[in-house]
């Protein structure tokens, strides 16, 4: 089922885009606990979410095996988070400079 899908936010039940915002991603993603992650830069974390969740990478490893009836509204989430984690890390990037 769609809300049980792995979004990066701590909150479950998330069926839309509008479900996810910046910052419970970034609470999801920059969390000090979450496992494998403790040692990773922020950028680094980042790399993960962004390759998870990229539209071509989603659409043929994840959508594929979902119901058809939650396929299109995961799709369109899981854009709007490759949208969302891109420009986060270009934020990441600037920082640096």
């Amino acid at each position: 089922m769609l809300c049980e899908m792995p979004w990066p936010i701590l909150q479950q039940g998330c069926t839309s885009p509008n479900d996810i915002s910046r910052r419970s991603m970034e609470e999801f993603i920059f969390h000090p606990l979450r496992p494998g992650m403790e040692l990773k830069l922020r950028k680094d974390r980042l790399k993960v979410e962004i390759l998870r969740f990229h539209p071509d990478k989603f659409n043929s490893n994840i959508a594929r095996k979902l119901r058809e009836c939650d396929r299109e509204r995961a799709i369109e989430i899981a854009g709007a988070l490759a949208r969302m984690l891109t420009h986060m890390m270009a934020e990441e990037i600037k920082k640096e400079t």
